[in-house]
């Protein structure tokens, strides 16, 4: 999939004007577009509290640390190990069942999809009539408002309801031998816990308000990075970008989220805003690294001072445990 988006990124540009893009830019508004990023890592920090806070009372300082170790082994590994990561951390840290992290953080993207939508939405109705009608943003809209509204929804009946629906799960595992059965029971309640919070109205208000700030921040981020480009556009080409390419990193890809999140991009600059191809593919790569660079550097220095590396951050899963292994422990979740 990165090599098809990648494939359909560059065909059509001139690389000699995408690097003259790349020289002519403002490279001093990375700075204060990197405070406004980690700042919306922060507020997703606290969020991930709030997720946390019926099964467990945790720093948000520890969780920034934990969340940015997430987005490195995300940056460098394959198949969302990231998620998997944190989970492993925070039981290592605190004890908290693997499968629990693992509901919060579904509970997350949820929330995060929702936030994007309401960019979707919000830019879109700025947009010219002319312009939304020709433009794939509103079948993205379309579809993503419904998966991210259904799955809200179930993730709410399950936290309101969870003895009942982990009732008719019993009914499939019936054929299941006793001692997977008992396994697999103990899972689905770690993981229905993890959804606790939104069965508090005030939490998921919370969590509600901290994502769509959190993404405001990465928008604003994305608009500095334009003003650094020399790009006269509104406030609403960074709302309509962040939207598409973070959507698009929900597409199967390699590490980093190559070609999946540089094409939306792309497109939305060129295709709803009419900035040349070549221009909009500099900004997009400039955004892309400023990232996935400054995370991954910051990640590894966290995971130095954790007495962990990429290499003895092992995972293994098997039909027993999920585990992780450090030079000085070893925790079994």
């Amino acid at each position: 999939m990165s090599a098809a988006f990648l494939f359909a990124l560059l065909r059509s540009i001139d690389l000699n004007a995408v690097l003259a893009g790349l020289l002519d830019a403002n490279p001093l508004l990375l700075v204060p577009a990197l405070a406004l990023y980690f700042c919306g890592v922060w507020l997703r920090s606290a969020r991930w509290r709030y997720l946390l806070q019926p099964i467990q009372r945790v720093p948000t300082a520890t969780l920034f640390r934990t969340m940015v170790i997430g987005f490195t082994v995300n940056n460098l590994m394959p198949v969302r190990l990231g998620e998997v990561a944190r989970a492993l951390l925070l039981a290592r840290s605190h004890g908290i069942p693997v499968s629990a992290t693992l509901g919060t953080i579904l509970v997350e993207r949820f929330f995060d999809g929702l936030a994007l939508c309401a960019f979707l939405a919000l830019g879109l109705g700025l947009l010219p009539e002319a312009v939304v009608r020709a433009s794939w943003l509103v079948a993205l809209a379309q579809v993503s408002s419904l998966v991210f509204l259904v799955a809200v929804l179930v993730a709410w009946l399950l936290a309101v309801w969870p003895e009942q629906l982990l009732g008719l799960a019993q009914v499939g595992l019936k054929l299941a031998p006793a001692s997977a059965r008992e396994r697999i029971n103990g899972v689905l309640r770690g993981f229905v816990s993890g959804l606790r919070s939104l069965g508090h109205s005030h939490l998921a208000l919370r969590v509600l308000a901290l994502s769509l700030a959190a993404w405001v921040f990465e928008a604003s981020m994305y608009y500095l990075v334009m003003l650094g480009f020399h790009l006269d556009l509104p406030a609403t080409a960074a709302l309509l970008g962040t939207a598409a390419a973070n959507l698009g990193t929900m597409i199967p890809s390699s590490p980093g989220y190559v070609g999946t999140f540089d094409l939306p991009l792309q497109g939305v600059l060129s295709g709803a805003f009419g900035i040349a191809p070549a221009q909009a593919t500099s900004y997009t790569l400039v955004v892309h690294a400023a990232l996935i660079i400054p995370v991954v550097v910051l990640g590894l220095v966290f995971l130095a001072r954790a007495d962990l590396s990429l290499r003895s951050l092992q995972f293994s899963v098997d039909s027993r445990q999920l585990t992780v292994h450090s030079r000085q422990s070893t925790v079994d979740s």
